[in-house]
């Protein structure tokens, strides 16, 4: 079905991709402390770019399309690397559609989201919301 679209819709993937795991809130209701640990782990932003790049490079081969679902419990846990890493996926033409699982309260950083939507590629989030007894610092 498809194929008879065209215009590059060959095949359409969503691929889960783990730039982080790990979360330093332990709720009561969650599940991830238990599985990943209390702390917080990310991969380099090269190793996450390279991954995009490989994930766009076959969709383009195959004449078709992906999403990536960023699969860390809170993709902008830490605001100041999400930035770093959205920046440097930017500079590498590594954009693909997205989505991910952010704090709703993170949607405050004016630059934050301006980095979401840069040409509307890097921008479907899923946003939730957490009661924490901790808050993380800046």
């Amino acid at each position: 079905m498809l194929q008879r679209i065209g215009g590059g819709w060959g095949t359409f993937r969503i691929i889960p991709v783990e730039s982080g795991r790990g979360c330093p809130f332990g709720c009561e209701f969650c599940t991830v402390t238990g599985v990943f640990g209390d702390s917080i782990r990310f991969r380099t932003n090269e190793s996450v770019v390279n991954e995009l790049l490989l994930l766009k490079a076959r969709a383009r081969r195959e004449g078709g399309q992906i999403a990536v679902f960023f699969i860390d419990n809170d993709f902008a846990i830490n605001i100041k690397r999400t930035k770093s890493l959205l920046r440097d996926i930017i500079a590498a033409g590594a954009q693909v559609h997205w989505v991910a699982q952010i704090s709703a309260n993170l949607l405050r950083d004016e630059e934050l989201v301006d980095l979401i939507a840069v040409r509307r590629q890097v921008g479907l989030y899923r946003h939730g919301v957490h009661r924490t007894r901790r808050t993380l610092p800046a």
